[in-house]
């Protein structure tokens, strides 16, 4: 479902299937408004995830004042390298709207790690957001997020959590 492009709204671009299945679990949780909510096509690459950051997204950013976007990619073990390529190419203006989160290494090794499917994940992920809880969010596959995560609660959490 497509969300309302001139209301307050997230949009999410995964890098791949594994991070889509994430997405949706989260999207399927019974709180959030998935009126609220969209997921894009699967990218297909951190690069490519990073791409369309560049364009198409930064110029929607402008257009829909009201859009926070999310990217959710594979750090493949490099995120000090990969979160600093993504940051810069946020504009300052833009920085409060859009969040960079995934896993350390791949989606794979964290579903093997916790021995949950990537949409349990995901629904697990959205309750720790929803109740304010971080178990599965301090897992060694995903406490780097934590940064991203708190500017998640600020800007975006009563945006997707309305109930």
């Amino acid at each position: 479902m497509a969300a309302t492009k001139f209301l307050p709204h997230v949009v999410l671009i995964p890098e791949d299937k594994k991070d889509e299945d994430i997405a949706n679990g989260f999207r399927d949780y019974f709180a959030v408004d998935e009126t609220r909510f969209e997921i894009r096509n699967v990218a297909g690459g951190w690069r490519k995830v990073l791409a369309a950051l560049i364009e198409p997204e930064k110029a929607r950013l402008y257009k829909y004042p009201e859009r926070k976007l999310i990217l959710l990619i594979d750090f493949d073990n490099e995120f000090d390298t990969r979160f600093a390529q993504f940051q810069n190419e946020i504009p300052f203006e833009l920085k409060d709207r859009v969040f960079v989160i995934g896993s350390m290494h791949t989606p794979e090794k964290l579903t093997t790690a916790t021995r949950l499917s990537p949409e349990k994940i995901g629904k697990k992920l959205a309750e720790e957001c929803d109740l304010g809880n971080s178990a599965l969010w301090a897992h060694e596959h995903l406490r780097h997020n934590a940064p991203e995560v708190a500017r998640l609660h600020k800007f975006v959490r009563s945006i997707l959590f309305t109930q």
